[in-house]
C-alpha cells in the first residue's frame, strides 16, 4: 500500500485533540507527500499575466530609450571637450536616477 493509504499514518499539520502516542518519521522534505506535490508544482512554470507582460515591455522600452539618451548626452559632452571621467560620472548618475 501507498503511505497515504495506511490508516495509521499521520501527515504534517495533523492536530491531536487528546491521548498519547509514539511516532516514527518515515520521510522529510522532498521525501514526503507534501514534498512530492511541491516537486510537481516546482516543475510547472507559471504563465505570465497580461499585466506582467505589459510591465516587462514598458520597462524594456524605457530602459533602451534611457540608455540611448545617456549615450547621446555623453557623446555631446565629449565633443564639447568635457573629460571622460566627468561624463562617465554624469552618465552613471543619470542612469541610476532614470532606471528604477
Amino acid at each position: 500500500k501507498e503511505e497515504s493509504e495506511l490508516s495509521n499514518m499521520v501527515m504534517t499539520g495533523t492536530l491531536v485533540c487528546n491521548g498519547h502516542g509514539k511516532g516514527v518519521v518515515v520521510g522529510t522534505g522532498y521525501n514526503t507527500q507534501f514534498g512530492e506535490i511541491f516537486k510537481l508544482m516546482e516543475s510547472e512554470e507559471t504563465p505570465k499575466t497580461p499585466l506582467q507582460e505589459n510591465i516587462y515591455s514598458l520597462t524594456k522600452f524605457f530602459t533602451i530609450n534611457t540608455l540611448v539618451v545617456i549615450a547621446v548626452i555623453m557623446t555631446i559632452g565629449l565633443v564639447k571637450g568635457l573629460t571622460f571621467q566627468y561624463m562617465m560620472s554624469l552618465s552613471v548618475s543619470l542612469a541610476v536616477a532614470a532606471l528604477p
